[in-house]
């Protein structure tokens, strides 16, 4: 570590950490912090993350520690929201859902109690996503999307998750930081998994798009970061703040 990066680790800023890669899970920081910088920018001071795919909850904790990070330097309030079923993969569905690498049961839930006892500041909702992403639809619209992390692997699962980018308007800040898990491995490709459904969830919303996060890597020490690339932005095009008629 060089000393500029250890001074940083220990002396610098929030922003600066997250720029250094010095926060576990660097690729939820940068999304997480870069949600509650835009929230004070535009005047909101509690949102909400999301992690889609607990498993067995490294994710989620770490969301919550960045979520107390927030609220003590920038004193914007993250609620921490991950959605799992517990039981772990289901059956693919066909080729689109790389069955190649994936199956039925993986990924599973083996600490459930474990977890539910660790968790301070986060709610898990069990189920099909399918079934409940649109349950917590009236609590967004006053603690607004911004951070989504989508860790489910198979196309239909993605595509599941992508529905909570359907809700009304208020339900997200104009544009929502997202993490993709799963697009960076030998066979992925655009015809399969989270990148077609990225893809499909663009050519079938006329005011829902997701783009690729065009921030990274900016001016950041570190230039050729893997998870650079797996950071997109969900834009609500029809958010009252992107209107001319406000």
């Amino acid at each position: 570590m060089s000393w500029k990066k250890k001074w940083v680790k220990y002396f610098g800023t929030l922003e600066e950490k997250e720029r250094f890669n010095t926060i576990k899970r660097a690729s939820y920081a940068h999304g997480m912090i870069k949600a509650a910088l835009y929230a004070r920018e535009i005047g909101v001071s509690s949102i909400s993350a999301i992690e889609f795919g607990v498993s067995t909850g490294g994710g989620l904790m770490a969301m919550e520690r960045i979520a107390r990070l927030i609220e003590d330097e920038y004193g914007i309030k993250v609620h921490v929201v991950g959605y799992d079923n517990g039981k772990g993969l289901p059956d693919p569905v066909d080729y689109k859902d790389h069955p190649e690498i994936w199956g039925k049961g993986d990924f599973v839930m083996f600490n459930k109690d474990q977890l539910l006892e660790n968790v301070k500041d986060s709610e898990i909702v069990f189920g099909d996503v399918k079934d409940t992403a649109g349950e917590r639809e009236g609590w967004y619209r006053s603690n607004p999307i911004a951070f989504i992390s989508i860790d489910v692997d198979y196309y239909s699962s993605t595509m599941s998750c992508l529905e909570a980018l359907k809700f009304h308007p208020d339900c997200y800040l104009p544009a929502v930081s997202m993490y993709f898990d799963d697009i960076s491995f030998f066979t992925a490709n655009r015809w399969c998994g989270e990148l077609l459904a990225i893809d499909d969830f663009n050519a079938a919303n006329e005011k829902r798009k997701i783009d690729i996060d065009r921030t990274l890597p900016g001016n950041r020490p570190y230039q050729n970061v893997g998870w650079y690339r797996n950071m997109y932005v969900g834009h609500i095009l029809d958010h009252t703040l992107r209107s001319v008629e406000q």
